[in-house]
């Protein structure tokens, strides 16, 4: 009995999955030779000798084998069979993938971001591809075009969603990116160290009762930041109600923000009309701060007198409100930094450390 057998046995995948035989042998196999535990000169078993202990049809492992060669695990060797081939030692090429909803959106943080993946690439000598996913089937194809060919051997993503993360985890290459949800290598602006210093620049200007708005879901269940904020909010005595939360999920539902500067003018303006309003709103991110800007002007509300602004923006950004204000700055380059680190650790099969980008409140 072959190892992916007794695998397979192990785990019930033969009887207990909804994947394909096929497919169960790729990742089987993928597996391995990523990991290292089939070294480059293995030789796999025969297609025969799997179908008859797999007890599948010998074409599905053919299908599976074609999958590996090209993929650039495998090479079909005749009177040898499948061998396992030489495996670069390290990321020579990888992806930098826009999904649909931040091009749609136009958002003065996305370019920056290539900009800095692009120079922490550089730096460990890895060549990047961007993929501008207008259409998501279209990019994930596109992803998977570039590591059947050896372009790349991984990819960034500038937002994973736990819609994406399914497909995700189906390419042939490691891939992290910017996330809430606790997935490998995932790195996110809306952190802790976000939470304190937001926290810290409403104790500075007063502030006992704070309101929300961001594009993000104030999932109280679910989410990280959500939790980091009631958590923190209690520990340094400030109060928020839920009509001051004003989230993408408690005014879109399920649907994306696409105009950030009507839902900025919006949420100041729902915020403006309430009969008992908090004495500070905390903002994230800066590209809502133009529609803000503009609902303050049209409604003469007075900063600070009337309400006290703490906006997060990218030291990069640089996002500048006419208001007295106060911003809590990230910096791109360093979350650049990050996710490229953690996309190399990966490669390497090494554990990851997590590390959030840091914040300071600007002076």
């Amino acid at each position: 009995m072959t190892d992916i057998v007794k695998y397979m046995m192990k785990h019930m995948i033969l009887t207990s999955t909804k994947k394909s035989i096929r497919s169960q042998v790729v990742e089987y196999y993928r597996r391995k030779i990523k990991s290292g535990e089939l070294p480059a000169g293995s030789v796999l078993p025969s297609a025969q000798q799997l179908a008859e202990e797999l007890g599948t049809a010998e074409t599905n492992i053919h299908h599976a084998m074609t999958t590996l060669v090209r993929e650039g695990l495998i090479s079909r060797r005749p009177r040898t069979g499948s061998v396992v081939i030489e495996q670069p030692e390290r990321i020579t090429g990888a992806a930098i993938y826009l999904d649909h909803l931040h091009l749609r959106r136009g958002e003065s943080f996305t370019y920056p971001f290539i900009d800095a993946l692009k120079k922490s690439f550089a730096k460990h000598g890895i060549t990047p591809h961007v993929v501008y996913a207008f259409d998501p089937e279209q990019g994930m194809r596109d992803l998977k075009r570039l590591a059947e060919q050896q372009v790349i051997q991984g990819c960034i993503f500038r937002s994973i969603g736990a819609a994406d993360y399914e497909n995700i985890c189906k390419l042939p290459i490691v891939c992290c990116g910017m996330s809430s949800m606790r997935i490998p290598g995932a790195a996110y602006f809306f952190n802790e160290n976000l939470v304190r210093r937001s926290f810290e620049a409403l104790q500075m200007s007063g502030c006992r009762t704070f309101g929300v708005i961001g594009a993000f879901s104030f999932d109280e269940k679910n989410s990280r930041f959500t939790e980091l904020l009631l958590h923190h909010a209690a520990e340094y005595g400030l109060r928020i109600r839920d009509e001051w939360k004003y989230t993408k999920d408690r005014i879109h539902g399920n649907r994306p923000v696409v105009d950030m500067k009507e839902f900025g003018y919006t949420a100041m303006e729902t915020f403006w009309k309430m009969k008992k309003r908090p004495e500070g709103l905390l903002v994230y991110s800066d590209d809502l701060s133009s529609g803000i800007t503009l609902s303050l002007y049209q409604n003469r509300i007075q900063v600070p007198e009337d309400v006290r602004l703490v906006i997060h923006r990218t030291v990069e950004s640089r996002e500048i409100c006419p208001f007295p204000c106060i911003f809590v700055e990230s910096s791109i380059a360093e979350m650049a930094e990050i996710l490229v680190k953690n996309l190399r650790s990966l490669y390497a099969g090494k554990k990851i450390i997590p590390h959030q980008p840091g914040c300071e409140i600007a002076r």
